[in-house]
């Protein structure tokens, strides 16, 4: 075997090599775009995990707000609501006495007006 027959057999296995190496080089860019798009999603879930949790944050403080103010309401509303009873119960006494002093007048008045008459 001559020197030039040797250059040539491996010539076509050199091709064939690098043709592997650049399919190998191209599902690695392919691989490279999926991993690259991976880590972005898992970035953005990872913001809006965060976002989430601020706004759960948040609401347990909110909560916790409304927790301390919601017996300082009820004592309000409870406070309210009896007065609310008094004035009800002073709004009837009076109707009641201002009835009877009226009802008392008229009897006085029909007793003392359309009385028998004096001899």
């Amino acid at each position: 075997m001559s020197e030039g027959d040797k250059n040539g057999a491996h010539h076509p296995i050199t091709f064939q090599i690098l043709d592997k190496l650049a399919q190998v080089q191209s599902q690695l860019a392919g691989l490279a775009a999926q991993t690259a798009a991976i880590l972005s999603e898992q970035a953005r879930a990872n913001d809006g995990r965060r976002e989430v949790y601020a706004r759960l944050e948040a609401l347990a403080l909110k909560g916790a707000e409304v927790d301390r103010i919601a017996p300082l309401v009820d004592k309000h509303e409870i406070a309210h609501q009896r007065n609310a009873g008094v004035g009800r119960f002073v709004n009837a006494a009076w109707m009641a006495v201002s009835g009877a002093v009226i009802a008392a007048g008229t009897l006085l008045a029909n007793h003392y007006l359309n009385g028998p008459p004096a001899h």
